[in-house]
């Protein structure tokens, strides 16, 4: 995740680290949430397609339903806002206007 330049500037000098460094560790941290919640939304569609198939017809589909929909748009909103910190981010970094 951590690319090895910015491993070796910590390692050998901690204390030389600049803001685009701090920039790059909290993009890198952002897109280590962003890949979590990708993993736990596969786990949940898998899990709420499980429940959906195998609880016929009864309350418990209408849970499995809401399980799907609340999973996939909990992941929606993680990719947006990803989306939305790195446009951020690239605009107050863009040196050449």
């Amino acid at each position: 995740m951590i690319p090895a330049d910015f491993y070796k500037k910590v390692t050998k000098n901690p204390t030389a680290l600049g803001p685009d460094d701090l920039i790059t560790l909290g993009l890198h941290l952002i897109q280590l949430g962003v890949e979590i919640a990708g993993v736990l939304a596969v786990i949940l569609v898998m899990l709420s397609g499980y429940n959906y198939v195998a609880s016929g017809i009864s309350e418990s589909k209408e849970k499995a339903k809401s399980m799907l929909l609340n999973s996939l748009i909990g992941f929606a909103v993680c990719v947006f806002s990803w989306i939305i910190v790195d446009l951020v981010i690239t605009f107050m970094t863009f040196e050449n206007y």
